[in-house]
């Protein structure tokens, strides 16, 4: 948890009682206190959690919560590994398809590769429950690899 940005504003509120309306007809604005507003990062890693912390938040006073980004921590090692399952399947398709031409493949002499943009799939309503018993629904994070392997034909 960090606090990514802190305010404090002042409070107004019009006054007519004591002030001099000869001098001021409409009232006079006057400070009758100040807010605080942080705004704060929590990054939980049990996503069961995600309504408990929620609830937690609100009972310790928090008036907002909003923003909720659902990530992968490790994405750079899930897209390796999803390359590399996608490079062994290209491998075994070509070598499948050489062997139905009767011919053999040789060095890979060309690649290009794309990814789809991880998305955390929510299910059909995104929360059930409310207090202590909030949970915010998921269903699963996603990255799909998908490449293009040209190989010399032997």
């Amino acid at each position: 948890m960090k606090t990514l940005d802190f305010n404090i504003y002042p409070k107004y509120q019009w006054q007519t009682t004591g002030v001099d309306l000869s001098i001021y007809p409409n009232g006079k604005r006057v400070i009758v206190g100040y807010e605080a507003v942080e705004s704060l990062e929590v990054i939980i890693r049990n996503s069961d959690n995600i309504g408990k912390v929620i609830q937690g938040s609100i009972d310790a006073g928090a008036s907002q919560v909003s923003n909720l980004k659902f990530i992968i921590s490790n994405e750079e090692e899930i897209k390796k590994e999803a390359r590399k399952l996608a490079i062994e399947d290209a491998e075994k398709k070509a070598s499948e398809i050489a062997t139905l031409l009767g011919v053999r493949i040789g060095n890979a002499s060309g690649f290009t590769e794309e990814y789809d943009v991880p998305k955390f799939l929510l299910s059909d309503g995104s929360t059930t429950g409310s207090g202590a018993n909030m949970e915010i629904v998921v269903r699963e994070n996603k990255i799909e690899a998908r490449v293009n392997v040209l190989y010399d034909i032997k």
